[in-house]
């Protein structure tokens, strides 16, 4: 069985404010057995940790990366290794650590943890980004029962200023699938996906599995949003996309959108990446892949979230 997926709770706020600093190389490790400090950047934090999927448990794996005492979650994701048509994200979102290492709120902000399917003998490596001073907002929601498995939830940001850095969700029946999970625009007149997090998965169980989803939302910070799109996705088919930054910014979050039905596709990887610069930090872009298991083609878009 899998580990029981998360506790469930209602929309909550957490406030800290954003600074920005210089950049350090990679090198040091988290209080976490197994997190890695791989740098900073722009004052944001990058750190991973990985698994093995287990041939005793369905070929699974999860893993969670934690913070620190100070910073919280902006965002995060998950890489898989080997073969795309046979592994996917199950679920990648931010999370409240439970023993809390002293931090007595229930605010999903303290670490990020992602899981999935994938080849024997391959990882899946979960990334968390983390912002020691910054003004942000979590909004949690407990996803209602569908009628059928292919299900969506919106998580808007709440306006005030509050603007999408990152999002994700859980679905948590065996073998169910996240297919997209990206940022998205409300139709208000600037026409940038700022206002709210989506999430469209795959419940194997008819709908009346156990769905959650988070907006990660920030105030205050000169934000951009990027995007890359292939198009042409045929049934048997992986694409990737990769969504830079550019010079002198810093990843925040980012995500994926697979367009058609979420039975007929699977999101494979979506995380930050690094662009080869000196630094070897993970914050120049993001990038996703994703498997057209059937169906028409399939369009696949990557969203970059970045601080400027």
């Amino acid at each position: 069985m899998k580990p029981d997926p998360r506790k469930l709770g209602a929309a909550v706020t957490a406030v800290v404010t954003l600074a920005v600093a210089g950049t350090a190389v990679a090198g040091s490790f988290d209080p976490r057995p197994g997190d890695t400090t791989i740098g900073n950047a722009g004052g944001i934090k990058y750190v991973k940790d990985s698994a093995a999927f287990d041939p005793g448990n369905s070929n699974y794996a999860n893993d969670a990366i934690w913070c620190g005492h100070k910073p919280r979650a902006t965002g995060g994701g998950a890489r898989l290794r080997g073969a795309t048509a046979s592994k996917y994200i199950e679920s990648s979102l931010p999370r409240d650590v439970y023993l809390d290492y002293g931090d007595p709120d229930e605010v999903e902000d303290d670490s990020w943890e992602a899981s999935g399917y994938g080849p024997a003998g391959k990882r899946l490596t979960t990334f968390g980004i983390c912002a020691r001073d910054a003004n942000l907002r979590y909004v949690f929601l407990d996803v209602p029962d569908s009628p059928t498995g292919n299900r969506t939830a919106v998580v808007g940001c709440g306006g005030d200023g509050y603007h999408a850095v990152g999002g994700g969700g859980l679905i948590a029946p065996s073998q169910s699938w996240t297919n997209s999970s990206h940022p998205f625009d409300g139709g208000d007149t600037d026409k940038r996906p700022d206002d709210g997090w989506r999430l469209r998965v795959f419940d194997p169980v008819g709908g009346i599995g156990g769905f959650v989803a988070e907006a990660i939302c920030m105030r205050g910070a000169d934000l951009a949003y990027e995007r890359k799109t292939a198009t042409g996705l045929e049934a048997g088919e992986a694409a990737s996309t990769t969504a830079v930054c550019g010079r002198g910014r810093h990843v925040l979050g980012g995500g994926l959108r697979i367009s058609g039905p979420q039975d007929e596709a699977r999101a494979a990887s979506s995380f930050p990446f690094d662009g080869n610069d000196r630094f070897k930090v993970p914050d120049d872009g993001w990038k996703s892949t994703a498997y057209n298991l059937s169906g028409g083609p399939k369009t696949l878009t990557t969203f970059a979230i970045c601080l400027g």
